[in-house]
């Protein structure tokens, strides 16, 4: 505007009005804007200012001339156009017809003046356009757009979406309309009909851009923040879930009114100091990527939230409002300890887990060292198979001591009939364990096959490596029926990646066919496969009853055999509904992720991916 001004200017006091103008203006953001542009001169990676969302951030052009959404009285008109949008459904660029058309009587009438705001409002609706056409959301690639010539600009990558520059346009669009409106008012020479002509003006500007009901949001704090605001202030908070779009933005409109550090916090541009926090607490990198889910991998609960603890974060939160049920259960399991506090909003957990305050054991094996809580499965086993057993390790203070941990089956008179013996913590030993650690593990006990079926208890002891001797107090976690391998179906199939199924057993149960399938892995598993049966007419084809499902119903999946290991995998399949006829059962694995059936490598009876398990007749 300076530059175009200059050579019209009629006097030099003029040119220094707008340069006083410009200085005043630069006078009172300097206090904003000043440490934003120190601190991107001395920070060490200057180019992450640059965040480039040019196809993302593009203006539709229709979007131009439907009216805003947020307005009630076309809101239902025009919201199936703004499905098309994919920006504009949120910022809406509507330029209002009104406005249009005193522009248009601005540049007819006012050219002398009108010419260079015309070139200005067209630079910016060009620019603004992005660097690929959009009319209704579809895309034309192969038209030329000036976007393309300046994007690479460092003030096009600073403003990061071209929509931004909408903004802009405003301006230019603004005073032509000014300038039409000033064009007309001075063709009407009756005082009453120019004071009509005004005022019907504005009302339809202010009812092209009015927005009834505006949009409001209710802003409540959870009344745990006002609690912990009233703790000593040399704590921070960590969020959960985390996700600087949308979540994080809640947590820092709580922020102002507990004032405590956040570990995260919505900015535009967040520095890689941050994110690299994040990153090196390992239960928490990358939380967005893995949608929100702790590693499962780190097992050492304590030691994990002792980073954030010793980084001066002193609670975990997580938000019911942000985090679906399924979520929740996930951070309840993973962190096994009973939380700080609970209400209808937060879960909060403290990070300096202390035994007695976020945990107790519930079977002391000696002093120091015990099980906070210890499940296995499956309850009925089979020869040859295995039981799965999860523990939750405790300690009050350092055991100071290496252990082995054993598990065992003893018969209903006492008779030792099973035991294996495992490092508690493969990454640590017991003896390095730290007071009031938190810690899960998973163990295997292996059913040989001659294992005699019936009742036995299972237990866990410790022992001393090289001693073979029990020390402390042993726990019996529960009762385990072992069921013989006798399937009255035998079946020799097997499929690709070594699965293979070692027999069946069929059974009408009157609503359901009650189906066990007796699995097993040759070779480590890596991928889940889901197991399908269906129940076929024999005569059509027809499916007339299926069932799909992860192994052991949803509990075992595939990737977590052992090579050896025999699975009893039992299938209750509904048949109530089944019309009178014969019929003939398939079993077949796929996928679970891509649903792509496991071919078959061989079988006495089969069709490249499933097998016949038997007829049947309703």
């Amino acid at each position: 505007f300076l530059l175009w001004t200059v050579p019209s200017a009629r006097s030099w006091q003029m040119v220094l009005e707008l340069l006083g103008v410009g200085l005043l203006a630069g006078m009172m953001m300097a206090p904003l804007a000043s440490p934003m542009i120190i601190d991107q001169f001395t920070r060490a990676f200057p180019e992450d200012v640059f965040l480039d969302e040019p196809l993302w951030g593009r203006t539709d052009l229709a979007a131009y001339f439907v009216p805003s959404i947020n307005n009630g009285l076309w809101k239902e008109h025009v919201a199936p156009v703004y499905e098309n949008f994919v920006v504009n459904k949120f910022y809406t660029p509507y330029l209002g017809y009104t406005t249009l058309a005193l522009a248009i009587v601005g540049i007819a009438r006012r050219w002398r003046q009108a010419w260079i705001w015309l070139l200005l409002a067209l630079l910016y609706f060009a620019l603004a356009l992005g660097p690929e056409l959009a009319v209704l959301g579809r895309s034309f690639p192969s038209i030329p757009m000036p976007y393309r010539v300046v994007e690479d600009f460092f003030l096009m990558r600073i403003i990061r979406r071209p929509d931004r520059l909408n903004i802009f346009l405003g301006l230019p669009l603004a005073i032509l309309a000014g300038l039409g409106m000033q064009s007309i008012r001075q063709s009407i020479t009756d005082t009453r009909a120019r004071r009509f002509v005004t005022v019907s003006a504005m009302l339809l500007i202010l009812l092209a851009y009015l927005a009834v009901p505006f949009a409001t949001t209710q802003v409540a704090t959870p009344e745990w923040y006002r609690q912990a605001a009233s703790e000593d202030r040399n704590f921070a908070i960590l969020d959960i879930p985390v996700n600087d779009r949308s979540y994080d933005k809640w947590y820092m409109q709580y922020q102002t009114e507990h004032g405590l550090p956040l570990a995260v916090g919505h900015v535009s541009r967040l520095p890689r100091e941050a994110r690299d926090f994040m990153n090196s607490v390992p239960f928490i990198a990358n939380l967005v990527e893995r949608d929100q889910i702790p590693d499962p991998t780190y097992r050492d609960v304590s030691q994990q939230l002792r980073l954030l603890s010793d980084a001066g974060i002193r609670y975990l939160v997580i938000h019911k409002g942000f985090a679906n049920e399924g979520l929740q259960t996930i951070w309840k399991d993973w962190l096994e300890v009973e939380p700080a506090f609970e209400d209808d909003d937060l879960i909060v957990y403290n990070t300096d887990l202390q035994h007695g305050r976020d945990f107790d054991l519930a079977h002391e094996l000696d002093d120091n060292i015990g099980l906070v809580e210890a499940r296995y499965e499956p309850a009925e086993g089979i020869q040859g198979g295995a039981l799965h057993v999860q523990v939750v390790w405790g300690t009050v203070d350092e055991p100071g001591k290496d252990y082995l941990v054993c598990l065992y089956l003893v018969d209903e008179v006492g008779t030792p009939a099973a035991e294996k013996c495992y490092t508690p913590d493969e990454r640590e030993s017991t003896g390095h364990w730290p007071a009031n650690d938190l810690r899960r593990a998973d163990y295997i006990l292996p059913l040989a096959p001659d294992l005699a079926a019936g009742q036995y208890a299972l237990g866990l002891h410790l022992e001393g490596p090289g001693t073979g001797k029990s020390e402390g107090s042993p726990v019996q976690l529960g009762s385990v029926t072992i069921l013989p391998f006798s399937p009255t179906n035998p079946v020799t199939a097997v499929w690709q990646n070594g699965i293979e199924l070692a027999g069946s057993d069929l059974r009408d149960n009157g609503d359901n066919l009650a189906i066990t399938l007796y699995w097993k892995a040759n070779q480590p598993v890596t991928e889940s496969y889901k197991v399908f049966v269906h129940l076929e007419d024999i005569a059509t084809g027809v499916l007339a009853a299926q069932s799909d499902s992860v192994p052991r119903n949803w509990t075992y999946p595939t990737s977590s055999w052992e090579p050896g290991e025999l699975v009893r995998d039992p299938i209750m399949l509904p048949i109530s509904n089944v019309s009178p006829g014969f019929y003939r059962l398939r079993v077949g694995l796929y996928n679970e992720q891509t649903g792509e059936r496991l071919p078959l490598l061989s079988s006495s009876d089969s069709l490249q991916d499933t097998v016949i398990l038997g007829e049947w007749e309703e």
